[in-house]
């Protein structure tokens, strides 16, 4: 029973957003946020039980249709081999820098794994870095010179000591 109350709250606090005209949760531009919530939503939406408990709220169902008919793009299945050619082919990386105060200075050494598995480390030169995102660039002797982005959530960063 308290786990629908919580519901309950939380669906109330989405149908007053979406009320005043917001297009998303945290203002105009949708966000992972959005899509955090909307794929919870979905699974209640297919739940018979349980769906009801989205019928009183009109503006969180316009909301969650917009952001459900955004869809799931469009998988095209390329080679390893061409995945490292349009690496290799790239004439620019997208924009990145090291926020300040969050504990790392932009060019250092350092190496970013996983905290639950797959925690092989990766190691490169930090060149991003804000509350969401750690971007390190290394070299690649097929690819060339790449960015490579990973979530902070679920993920260290260690500096490396350089000799």
């Amino acid at each position: 029973m308290q786990l629908k109350a919580h519901l309950a709250a939380l669906n109330s606090q989405v149908e007053a957003q979406q009320a005043s005209g917001r297009d998303a949760l945290l203002g105009d531009t949708l966000s992972i946020a959005d899509f955090s919530v909307a794929h919870c939503l979905w699974f209640i939406r297919r739940a018979a039980p349980v769906a009801g408990i989205l019928e009183p709220h009109a503006h969180l169902n316009r909301w969650l249709d917009r952001v459900l008919a955004i869809g799931h793009g469009r998988q095209q299945r390329i080679a390893s081999a061409q995945a490292i050619a349009i690496a290799a082919g790239a004439s620019a990386h997208a924009p990145t820098a090291v926020a300040a105060g969050l504990g790392f200075e932009p060019g250092a050494a350092v190496t970013v794994s996983a905290t639950d598995y797959g925690m092989d480390p990766v190691a490169g030169v930090l060149v991003g870095l804000t509350e969401h995102e750690v971007v390190i660039r290394r070299a690649d002797e097929r690819a060339g010179t790449l960015h490579v982005h990973f979530p902070r959530a679920g993920f260290q960063i260690k500096t490396e000591k350089t000799a």
